[in-house]
């Protein structure tokens, strides 16, 4: 299950989007405290065409968003450190345009509003299937 949130009407210019090339397949980060649900993830979006890049914690996603170029970031809600909230937030400031997608197992109603200030696209729910995440990843990177 994935729940959408209306699109802000916010650019940044503080980052330049590279010209895409039609033949180039979205990159994507993935921020994930469990391995399992880390590795599953990577795999999934490999098999789908995509390049995937994952880091364990928020800390590491943040620096490693602001080295290389991500057209789609993926983060659990709930890791020691850093929050999903305040991994969206760090990666809106630097380029509101990227699309982030919460990935959680709790209950999205609790934290919504949270959620929705920090900037978040989307949630994706766990258990999710190979066919939500890979129609989620064409819809929002659309290229």
């Amino acid at each position: 299950m994935t729940i959408g949130f209306a699109e802000p009407n916010t650019s940044s210019p503080s980052r330049k989007q590279p010209q895409q090339d039609s033949t180039k397949h979205p990159s994507i980060l993935v921020v994930e405290d469990e391995e399992g649900v880390r590795d599953l993830m990577v795999q999934l979006l490999q098999i789908g065409g995509y390049s995937a890049m994952a880091v364990d914690n928020g800390l590491d996603a943040i620096t490693c968003f602001k080295e290389e170029h991500f057209d789609l970031v993926f983060t659990d809600f709930r890791m020691p450190g850093i929050s999903g909230a305040e991994v969206t937030r760090a990666i809106k400031a630097f380029d509101s345009q990227i699309p982030v997608v919460v990935v959680t197992g709790w209950d999205p109603e609790t934290f919504r509003e949270e959620l929705q200030g920090a900037g978040v696209d989307h949630i994706l729910q766990k258990p999710f299937d190979m066919d939500d995440l890979l129609n989620l990843v064409s819809s929002l990177t659309s290229l």
